[in-house]
């Protein structure tokens, strides 16, 4: 275990592990960076204007006519409220606050520095909080961080008519963080994203960004043994792209003969239940269970930090997210995986406003209604 490098049996293992390492460093787009005032843009920003407009072109994203709220983020995150006023929005209101990602202060400098380069100063609000008055003027509300929660007081704010992009599949929602009989009984549409449209592949990229977190933290993918805890989307994805790159990876999820003998890494890449550890008492794997690893890679799911050190595993992040939420985005590949998800995100919001039916069925899952030709007038 423990191996820094391998020899690769095929060219095309050899093809697949150059894709991931050509990558940048899983710190390419780092939430916590944010871009001062004038001057040249970090690295992983350099290309940022033309992802966003690419993007936009893309996806077909016109908000003219359209006042969006969203949030006010750091790193790749910075994109959505510059993708909403590049797209022709006629007002957008970023909503930010003091975080672990950086104080108010620098990401409003960042944030209104960027704006102005791109010509849309005139056209975003920054703003700390969440005002209630910031919501009663939205037509379109992202589902991200600083804007949420919204809880039923906050859906009480907006107007009768407007939608919220779920800016992910509806499996994925958080009842806490986001209220739908609220959103039903205040007539506001909930729209989620299909994440597997051509155009969008997201669980192709949380399966690149596993293969190249193992690569980052000294796990070679060629002959290497990785087994992935979790069942649904997350591993049918990952396994398949591991395996092309040689790697005998398995997955377990919880049920039947729990794994046993030594790997070279264990994944957690559970998104769907939220009570049962994955390592922990009472777990997937617990005291009982005969498995030996040197690296433990936290992407999601519920885990027990000290049950780990007990096996004097080393865990990647050593503070892993909590359950219903993500260690490691596909951030780690650059900003375009989410780029093109949080403009998809406001184009199904924008498709439901504006009735495009055949926008709606390629590329949204609807939440609230349940039927999109159930539409609100």
């Amino acid at each position: 275990m423990g191996r820094q490098s391998r020899n690769f049996a095929s060219r095309d293992q050899k093809r697949v592990h150059a894709s991931f390492t050509r990558l940048p460093p899983t710190t390419a787009a780092p939430e916590g960076v944010c871009i001062g005032p004038g001057g040249p843009l970090p690295p992983f920003l350099m290309d940022g204007p033309q992802l966003w407009k690419r993007a936009i072109e893309r996806f077909e994203l016109d908000l003219r006519g359209d006042v969006v709220l969203t949030e006010a983020a750091t790193g790749a995150f910075v994109c959505t409220p510059l993708v909403a006023a590049l797209a022709g929005a006629e007002r957008v209101i970023a909503l930010g606050a003091d975080s672990r990602f950086g104080p108010f202060a620098e990401v409003r400098e960042g944030l209104a520095s960027l704006a102005s380069r791109l010509g849309v100063a005139d056209r975003l609000e920054i703003r700390k909080g969440r005002p209630r008055e910031a919501y009663a003027a939205a037509d379109l509300v992202t589902n991200l961080g600083f804007v949420r929660p919204l809880d039923a007081e906050t859906v009480g704010a907006l107007r009768p008519g407007t939608v919220i992009a779920l800016m992910w599949e509806p499996w994925e929602l958080r009842p806490e963080e986001l209220d739908v009989p609220a959103c039903r009984e205040r007539g506001i549409a909930v729209i989620g994203t299909n994440e597997r449209e051509p155009r969008l592949r997201t669980f192709e990229a949380v399966a690149q960004s596993v293969a190249k977190l193992l690569l980052d933290h000294g796990i070679g993918l060629s002959e290497a043994r990785v087994l992935v805890l979790g069942r649904g989307v997350f591993p049918d994805a990952t396994l398949p792209a591991l395996r092309a790159a040689g790697a005998r990876a398995e997955a377990y999820a919880g049920e039947g003969a729990p794994p046993s003998g030594a790997y070279d890494a264990i994944v957690c890449l559970e998104h769907h239940d939220w009570e049962t550890p994955l390592v922990g008492a009472g777990g997937w794997i617990d005291s009982d269970t005969e498995v030996a690893t040197e690296l433990l890679l936290h992407v999601c799911g519920r885990l027990d930090p000290d049950a780990v050190s007990g096996r004097g595993w080393r865990l990647v992040p050593a503070e892993p997210a909590p359950p219903g939420r993500m260690s490691f985005t596909t951030a780690v590949l650059g900003p375009e995986p989410v780029v093109d998800l949080h403009t998809a995100g406001l184009r199904v919001a924008s498709a439901y406003r504006r009735g495009e039916t055949a926008v709606l069925e390629q590329l949204a899952l609807p939440v609230w209604p349940e039927r999109f030709e159930e539409r609100l007038a």
